[in-house]
């Protein structure tokens, strides 16, 4: 295109309309929303299959230390021919419930769950299963791993056949890193029509899954010198601190290289092969050396800190 003598051609950056970068923008930011949801359903879906895991295999070790070590003494269960064949009033069900709230029930199990029928449904938002006599086995078998339980009621709502009660609960686990769970929610109690009992009592965790996991990895405090090597690794673990938590466990990785090694010398002078299978990090010796390099790498990592 040519243009006439003298003519002056203004050359004008392109723009997008006011409109068009204001519908892009949104674009941009639901794009970045979806995928954060995504994300956070992914991890809770993760970490609600974990969480079941755990329960499982919490009430099956709860089982076997009460068949070695015996059943909870403690227990005051009313007998279950008694609960079936008599019927109860709303108030004296209200009332013995208020009762095992006032023995923190379902973290101790020390209550006496009278208001209940045998083959109640109890439901939450890891397991269901049905009988009081299992209920009360799996809260104690929790209550044996928790101290300094605060146990408190924040609601109180009682209509037609249910009653709903809220709760804030907090306790120390006594596990190795002494974790604290703490969150909020409510049971709701479905009472019978003919015998006025609990049918379903269903609890309602108020909190997301992936943090009641965070929960459980973290100590309930952040850990001194003096805490213990499981204390200082777990929480630089829930921190995200991975050269912490290396330092954390280098004693114990060059104590358990060095026996290790022991070991393997012991049962070469009684003549024996070695126990560890070979196949572990290629060999018993690699396994050996490994605890042993790191251990060392960590211990003097924290002589030139």
């Amino acid at each position: 295109m040519q243009l006439a003598h003298g003519a002056h051609a203004t050359i004008r950056p392109f723009t997008r309309p006011p409109h068009a970068t204001k519908r892009n923008r949104r674009q941009v930011v639901a794009q970045a929303k979806r995928r954060s949801d995504k994300q956070a359903a992914d991890e809770n879906e993760q970490s609600d299959l974990f969480l079941k895991a755990i329960w499982g295999l919490s009430e099956a070790g709860g089982d076997l230390r009460a068949r070695f070590l015996g059943g909870n003494k403690g227990s005051t269960a009313v007998p279950d021919q008694r609960r079936q064949q008599s019927s109860i009033s709303r108030d004296e069900a209200v009332a013995a419930i208020r009762e095992d709230w006032d023995d923190v029930y379902f973290v101790s199990g020390r209550g006496k769950l009278a208001a209940y029928d045998p083959d109640c449904l109890f439901k939450d938002d890891f397991a269901s299963f049905r009988g009081v006599d299992r209920f009360k086995r799996n809260v104690s078998n929790f209550g044996g791993l928790t101290e300094d339980v605060d146990l408190k009621s924040t609601s109180w709502d009682e209509r037609g056949d249910s009653l709903k009660a809220g709760w804030r609960f907090s306790a120390i686990l006594t596990l190795p890193w002494r974790p604290r769970l703490a969150a909020a929610g409510a049971t709701t109690y479905v009472f019978d029509r003919v015998t006025g009992r609990v049918v379903e009592h269903i609890e309602e965790w108020d909190v997301e899954p992936r943090k009641v996991l965070k929960q459980l990895l973290s100590p309930a405090k952040r850990p001194s010198d003096n805490s213990s090597a499981v204390e200082r690794f777990m929480w630089s673990v829930s921190k995200g601190q991975p050269v912490d938590a290396w330092l954390a466990v280098s004693q114990p990785a060059l104590l358990l290289g060095v026996l290790t090694f022991a070991e393997m010398a012991a049962l070469r002078v009684v003549g024996v092969s070695n126990i560890l299978p070979g196949w572990i990090i290629g060999s018993n010796e690699m396994l050996a050396w490994t605890m042993v390099l790191a251990g060392v790498g960590g211990e003097l990592a924290k002589r030139l800190r």
